[in-house]
């Protein structure tokens, strides 16, 4: 975070992730370790949106590539960029599932 507490290190403004979507607040989470780390997740989807970490030389880089707003990825073509999990999520309920026509059991 920079010094007005708004801004990421990867230059994400926090403000430009809160908004109601589906009746629903989104907002922009930032974790940092001791060593400079910071990861960005949006509460939209579960979605990372950014990701700092050092280089060889020890900069700060972004691995991540993420939209620099909730409105971004609202209008994206792609509902899943960034999500940590996708639209396959909880379909092995009851940890039963078909593959290739063979029934599964998962243990629980």
């Amino acid at each position: 975070m920079d010094s007005t507490g708004n801004n990421t290190k990867s230059g994400l403004v926090l403000d430009a992730f809160r908004k109601l979507v589906d009746k629903k607040n989104t907002d922009l989470f930032v974790l940092t370790n001791t060593n400079g780390c910071e990861l960005t997740v949006t509460n939209y989807g579960a979605k990372i949106v950014s990701l700092m970490v050092p280089d060889k030389d020890g900069t700060l880089v972004d691995v991540v590539t993420g939209h620099d707003s909730i409105d971004d990825y609202l209008a994206s073509s792609e509902p899943y960029f960034g999500a940590v999990c996708g639209r396959t999520a909880n379909r092995i309920a009851n940890g039963k599932f078909e593959l290739d026509g063979k029934r599964c059991v998962a243990t629980l």
